[in-house]
């Protein structure tokens, strides 16, 4: 369901000029590394969970928002980026998630 919505949310970027919805980049294994350094990040003991988890968070949110290096796809920098931004706090929360039903 978060991809649906995740995905209707960045369709709606078209509207706003940017249309990195469009473009398809497979950032490999590396989203599922983020994920886990938010699992790992959220484990740890209050209030350092809450610390590393918002520092790396702002650290992710400025790599994306930082210009492309010379050559690189802004489009696709910016897909892969934002893979690698939404795939963090989704680590993060899934501690909380009960599996055992």
């Amino acid at each position: 369901m978060l991809s649906i919505i995740v995905s209707l949310a960045l369709h709606q970027l078209k509207n706003f000029g940017l249309e990195a919805s469009e473009v398809a980049r497979d950032v490999g294994p590396s989203a599922g590394y983020f994920a886990c350094l938010g699992l790992v990040s959220a484990k740890l003991k209050r209030p350092w969970n809450l610390i590393s988890g918002g520092v790396l968070l702002l650290i992710f949110l400025t790599v994306l928002l930082l210009p492309p290096q010379a050559g690189e796809d802004a489009r696709i920098k910016f897909s892969a980026d934002l893979a690698h931004l939404m795939a963090f706090p989704l680590g993060w929360i899934s501690l909380f998630i009960d599996f055992k039903r």
